[in-house]
């Protein structure tokens, strides 16, 4: 309603869903994102592994 235009509006939906996502999680939607900014690559190989639900195992099991 109030964007720009349909990529802004569809930009918009994706960060609200992913925001929402975490959210129902239990899971900061900033430090989410952030850390999915940090492992890009990893993420890009493994997205299943990167989901709000699963990346906190992801982060620890890299850590060691």
């Amino acid at each position: 309603l109030f964007f720009r235009n349909q990529r802004g509006a569809d930009v918009g939906d994706l960060f609200t869903s992913i925001i929402h996502t975490c959210e129902l999680n239990e899971v900061n939607p900033f430090d989410y994102m952030t850390t999915l900014l940090q492992n890009a690559k990893d993420f890009v190989q493994a997205p299943a592994d990167w989901m709000p639900w699963t990346y906190i195992t992801t982060v620890s099991a890299k850590a060691k």
